[in-house]
């Protein structure tokens, strides 16, 4: 039995009502140190990121994990692990068996490459309840450059926290064996430092090779798509701060090249241009997460939160 599932099994109340099960190891990360990002069946937290599971959609509803620059720059010759179900969650092993039959990517919500730091956190990145099934053109097309350049992040600020997950349509959608598949995935990217800063990132679920500056927004759009509220734990005036302002120049994201660039080669991270286009505007409707992140029904108090910022008004 794994050390996550018998050193400690607790029993959170959340709003509503809901129960949420947290699993933790005995190497504690501190990867939910500035939050937990919202309700999940099952949430474990590892050595390389935690993860909130569905077992609803039979795949996690957000991973969140702090990427360091020493991560990035590790030379540690880890083996890329094969792709496995979680001995915690054991509804993935049959989950594994559809993708056989399918043309979806098992696409990873924290990065093979991010975690290849240790050779422990490379297996927990292969682990069932860190994928989602996802278009081979998406996975290894615009998915696989905003990954890359979030690594760039983590060496430009020395450490960011990520938080990463699906979209689900509010009716319907595909399914691939009993998992459901994603109508859009986000990423939020949030640098606490002694200049702290947030970008948002929501990309449809399609192969693209559009640039993706064109998928920049503030962090409270991508809490209105996904009805998850990030970084719980931040004081509430500098959350309203943070979570409102998502400049693509903060973050040097018009660059095309970087020093960062020259130290990573050893990641074999190529280079990429980056056009100057306007960001699209994301909708402000909710998305598909807010009918699963509740376990079954998120509370309306989040859409509150949201309008309450947006009008720059405190809770």
């Amino acid at each position: 039995m794994c050390l996550e599932r018998i050193i400690n099994k607790l029993f959170c109340p959340l709003v509503g009502g809901s129960m949420l099960l947290l699993i933790t190891g005995t190497a504690y990360a501190g990867h939910l140190d500035v939050g937990t990002p919202g309700k999940a069946d099952i949430v474990l937290e590892r050595e390389g990121y935690a993860v909130g599971y569905s077992k609803k959609h039979h795949q996690p509803l957000w991973v969140q994990y702090r990427l360091k620059k020493e991560h990035v720059l590790s030379k540690d010759k880890v083996e890329r692990a094969e792709i496995r179900a979680d001995p915690d969650i054991p509804s993935t092993a049959s989950d594994m068996k559809d993708y056989s039959k399918s043309d979806y990517d098992r696409g990873h919500l924290a990065p093979a490459e991010d975690m290849r730091y240790s050779p422990k956190t490379e297996a927990e990145s292969a682990l069932m309840s860190n994928i989602c099934p996802q278009i081979s053109g998406f996975n290894r097309g615009v998915w696989k450059r905003l990954e890359r350049q979030i690594r760039r992040f983590a060496y430009e600020q020395g450490s960011v926290v990520v938080v990463t997950g699906p979209i689900f349509p509010l009716i319907g959608g595909r399914k691939l064996g009993e998992m459901t598949v994603a109508k859009k995935f986000y990423k939020v990217v949030y640098c606490d430092g002694p200049k702290p800063k947030m970008i948002g990132f929501v990309i449809p679920h399609e192969s693209t090779e559009a640039d993706i500056r064109n998928f920049v927004c503030t962090v409270d759009l991508v809490e209105l798509e996904t009805g998850i509220r990030f970084f719980d734990k931040i004081p509430w005036e500098l959350q309203r701060e943070l979570k409102t302002h998502s400049s693509p120049s903060d973050w040097e994201l018009g660059r095309d090249k970087s020093d960062a660039d020259q130290d990573m080669k050893a990641k074999a991270l190529p280079e990429y241009s980056i056009s100057h286009e306007k960001p699209r505007e994301i909708s402000d409707k909710s998305g598909g997460l807010i009918e699963h992140v509740s376990v079954d029904g998120q509370d309306e108090g989040l859409r509150e939160v949201r309008v309450e910022i947006l009008k720059g008004t405190k809770k």
